[in-house]
Parts: structure tokens; C-alpha cells; sequence
């Protein structure tokens, strides 16, 4: 039994991918008619929230930083009404 595994897996990777490869293709598909944002907070802190938020696309000269995980989710409520980084994947840090 487990031969058979083995070897009908080691066909579907020879064929470029395992099993999901059908899954994830349909997903890459509908990802790409979707609006998007991916954000990429720095470090997370449990500190309240400081509304000062700082997102950049540039990352020339920048070394680290934290953020409170409130103001993650205030950045991604306010996104989605505004829409303002659409398309585009900032990492976001406190000011």
C-alpha cells in the first residue's frame, strides 16, 4: 500500500506539482480579478492602540520596527473603505 502512494506521488510531481495543484491554480486564477492588499505589519506589540501608523512600499534604509496589533486592524478597516494601497503589499509600522 504504501508503494503505491509513494509511486503515484512521485508520477503527480513529475507531472509539476502534487495533487492540489488544480486547487491552488483555480485560487491563483480568482486571485488576480480580486482587489488586494497585503499587508505586512513589523513586529507585533499587545500595546493599545496609537493610531500613528506609518505604511511604506519603499524599504531603502529601514530596519525594523513595532506595531500594536490594534492599530493593524485600524489599518486594515480604514483600507477597506479607502482603498488607498490596493494592488500593492505595504509594510506598515508605528510613527
Amino acid at each position: 500500500m504504501a508503494r503505491r502512494f509513494r509511486a503515484s506521488r512521485s508520477r503527480s510531481l513529475r507531472q509539476g506539482g502534487d495533487r492540489h495543484d488544480g486547487v491552488t491554480h483555480g485560487a491563483d486564477a480568482s486571485a488576480r480579478t480580486v482587489d488586494r492588499t497585503i499587508v505586512r505589519p513589523t513586529v507585533l506589540t499587545d500595546k493599545p492602540k496609537t493610531g500613528a501608523i506609518c505604511a511604506l512600499t519603499d524599504l531603502a534604509g529601514f530596519h525594523g520596527g513595532k506595531i500594536a496589533r490594534a492599530d493593524v486592524a485600524s489599518f486594515v478597516v480604514t483600507e477597506l473603505d479607502r482603498a488607498e494601497w490596493t494592488g500593492k503589499a505595504p509594510l506598515i509600522t508605528s510613527a
